[in-house]
């Protein structure tokens, strides 16, 4: 990420007072902790010696700024319409389009009532 978008994120959270400066943590390293830990997806451990913080601290911030960006969704992420199912970028694309096409056996059960035998259900109960 570049540095200046680091910074901007980190002030569309602090403006809309999603994360704060706490006493040992600020922002900066609070979202620097999030983006380590879902960019490189690292044991807490190499959190722990990366940015020297018990790895109570690092799970706190990191899932402090999670439900932050969360909170962000209904602002920066729009859902397509309903004409539009696949973006055309991938839609146009060999290498993204098959994963979004449906399968035909799932047309074949669209529609149909679907049962399922009482001895197969009772395999997965037990």
């Amino acid at each position: 990420m570049h540095p200046s978008m680091f910074l901007k994120l980190r002030d569309i959270l602090v403006e809309r007072e999603l994360i704060r400066d706490c006493h040992y943590v600020t922002t900066t390293e609070q979202l620097a902790m999030f983006l380590y830990a879902m960019g490189h997806g690292v044991a807490t451990d190499a959190m722990c010696e990366h940015f020297q913080h018990s790895s109570e601290t690092i799970s706190y911030y990191v899932n402090r700024v999670i439900k932050a960006i969360a909170l962000l969704r209904f602002t920066y992420i729009v859902l397509p319409s309903g004409t539009d199912l696949v973006h055309p970028r991938i839609h146009h694309d060999d290498r993204f389009y098959p994963y979004f096409k449906l399968n035909p056996l799932a047309m074949w059960f669209k529609g149909r009532a679907l049962t399922i035998r009482t001895d197969l259900t009772r395999l997965f109960r037990e």
